[in-house]
């Protein structure tokens, strides 16, 4: 089992070359309303624009509360110090510098992305 997060966005491209440079990822469509984020084949983050009532309803009315509210998009990288550089040189919102969770036994910070969504970026280690 695995999830596959979807978020709405204002400009999907935009968005899909922020999300590349941040975590040295690529993308594999180049369309104006929709774009998925990969890192070595594996999916990471799936974009949309709003405006769309195929999932629901749940993308289409922009402006109803904040982007993202009550969510916190997790990502989990090897190399936390290169990620948290890569987001203060790309000029990203940074809400908590890089610290020591000790209830996660790992280093994290937390940054805004573009269209306002809560990104937390964990340093750890796993096996596939």
């Amino acid at each position: 089992m695995r999830s596959e997060p979807m978020i709405a966005v204002d400009d999907v491209q935009a968005s899909s070359a922020w999300y590349c440079a941040l975590l040295s990822a690529e993308h594999d469509h180049d369309s104006d309303e929709f774009d998925r984020i990969l890192k070595d084949g594996q999916l990471l983050l799936m974009l949309h624009h709003w405006g769309s009532d195929e999932h629901g309803g749940s993308m289409f009315e922009k402006g109803k509360g904040n982007p993202g509210n009550g969510v916190v998009l997790w990502f989990l990288v090897p190399d936390l110090d290169l990620v948290f550089e890569k987001a203060k040189s790309m000029g990203a919102h940074i809400v908590t510098e890089p610290f020591e969770n000790p209830l996660a036994h790992w280093r994290e910070f937390s940054l805004r992305d573009p269209d306002g969504y809560t990104l937390a970026i964990a340093e750890a280690t796993w096996e596939d």
